[in-house]
């Protein structure tokens, strides 16, 4: 879903987007490519003069946002490389895609990068001559199929020169959003430089989304918290009255010590007239006692009936007040017009549950090692607990595990380790008790999912064979 009437991916913008970046960027270096998250990407481009651009995509909220900085960004320590093969190489010329929300760079070698803004869509895709080597979302496997004809219009194309960029503001659940014209709602920002205006945009944007996010997170807890609580006062006040109107165990004892000459031991139960409500009652007995005991038991079950009365009662002020309090704290969010607002009702970073790690692990040499433990948690493990670079291994033509070695930035995945996760693909397979077992590996990269497969199938690229002693290694599993 995109921003209603936004135009920050419209392609008069894209036009300007590539345009800027071609005046920026040219006889650049590519120096590093990384993602911090699966939606989230950054380029550092050096410049002459040792100075630094980088470009950040960000993909959230069912929506894109560009950001462009004249510096270098702090690199975090669970950053993950990408697009390798073009890093150090310079940039050739920018190429905006005639008719097309997308631009490419052209880098030396025949590789190109290119930017496909569609959406929710969003990617950024490697092309080695015509051919698809990496890619930023790779949850998209479609992209590992497109060519560079996909991003050709064959329609002509008469463009909006768009010269100024705004931000407005409206009464809207999509308050913020982007033009290139001048329209009638609040101008927040408006610049001749469509890169700032990105910027501004999205950090505008994000904040709102995240803080929408976080208020309807909370109200949909506090409201549900709300209702269950209703519904506790209302059942809590039915008991009281029922037992306001209803008989008690006492006017029973007193019907029952009045008719001792009638009742007969062994009795199950009795008709009695009820002189307190002028009525005929049926009162049950306990066949083991006598009229006078069973007088007894229904005095002893009055007193506990008056403390559980007003446990009731305490128990029904109680609630009232939590609702009190409740209502008052679910006004307060409604009314919240920032995050920081909402910060102190947040759930603090201790209290997450936590929860199972979902597949086997265990460590060689510093790796990691993930396992699948069955048909959909192969699924799981392939295609969203994944890294494109990570090795993948599984027994070959045969029903067994994924197996994933987790890779690590600058170390090579040696024979000892793709020995070591092989056996472990063999052991869990259904070739397990075979004196040697053929296992594929290749890169996570080259592992894909046809839509409508059955669980844990997968086509694989570019695999090679090893074969190996089905076994665990002497450390068993770490989680």
């Amino acid at each position: 879903m995109s921003i209603p009437n936004s135009q920050h991916q419209q392609y008069p913008v894209i036009v300007a987007i590539a345009e800027r970046l071609s005046n920026i960027i040219v006889g650049s270096i590519l120096t590093d490519a990384y993602t911090l998250s699966k939606d989230e990407l950054i380029l550092v481009f050096q410049l002459k003069m040792n100075t630094y651009f980088s470009v950040k995509i960000v993909q959230q909220y069912q929506s894109c946002f560009l950001f462009f900085d004249y510096q270098k960004p702090e690199k975090i320590s669970n950053a993950q490389s990408c697009f390798e093969k073009i890093i150090g190489k310079p940039i050739a010329r920018v190429e905006q895609h005639l008719g097309n929300r997308s631009f490419s760079f052209h880098f030396i070698e025949n590789y190109q990068l290119v930017f496909k803004l569609y959406d929710g869509l969003v990617n950024v895709i490697q092309f080695e001559d015509t051919n698809v080597t990496d890619v930023f979302r790779d949850s998209i496997t479609k992209d590992w199929e497109l060519s560079l004809a996909s991003f050709v219009s064959l329609n002509t194309v008469e463009t909006i020169q768009a010269k100024q960029f705004y931000i407005y503001k409206r009464e809207h659940t999509h308050p913020f959003y982007f033009s290139i014209s001048i329209q009638q709602d609040k101008l927040l920002y408006e610049s001749d430089d469509v890169l700032t205006v990105q910027n501004e945009f999205g950090k505008i944007a994000l904040n709102y989304y995240r803080f929408a996010n976080s208020k309807k997170q909370l109200l949909s807890k506090y409201n549900s918290e709300k209702n269950k609580l209703e519904m506790l006062i209302q059942k809590t006040a039915d008991g009281i009255t029922n037992k306001q109107t209803a008989i008690t165990a006492e006017e029973i004892a007193n019907i029952l010590m009045a008719n001792l000459h009638i009742i007969t031991t062994k009795s199950t139960s009795i008709q009695l007239f009820d002189f307190y409500h002028n009525q005929t009652i049926t009162v049950k007995l306990k066949q083991e006692m006598n009229a006078q005991q069973n007088a007894a038991y229904y005095y002893r079950k009055h007193k506990n009936g008056n403390v559980e009365q007003e446990k009731l009662h305490q128990k029904l002020i109680i609630s009232q007040n939590h609702l009190i309090v409740l209502s008052n704290l679910i006004d307060k969010i409604e009314h919240a017009q920032h995050y920081k607002e909402l910060k102190p009702h947040l759930p603090a970073q201790h209290e997450k549950k936590q929860t199972v790690f979902p597949f086997r692990q265990f460590e060689y040499q510093g790796f990691l090692i993930w396992v699948g433990k069955s048909a959909a948690n192969n699924d799981e493990l392939t295609m969203r607990h994944s890294h494109k670079n990570d090795l993948w291994l599984h027994a070959k033509d045969v029903t067994g595990s994924h197996v994933l070695v987790k890779w690590k930035s600058g170390n090579d995945f040696t024979k000892n380790i793709i020995e070591r996760a092989a056996q472990l693909a063999a052991y869990y397979s259904k070739l397990k008790g075979s004196g040697l077992v053929p296992v594929s590996y290749t890169l996570k990269k080259f592992v894909r999912k046809p839509k409508g497969a059955a669980p844990g199938s997968v086509i694989v690229e570019k695999e090679e064979v090893i074969m190996v002693e089905p076994k665990l290694p002497q450390q068993r599993n770490i989680s």
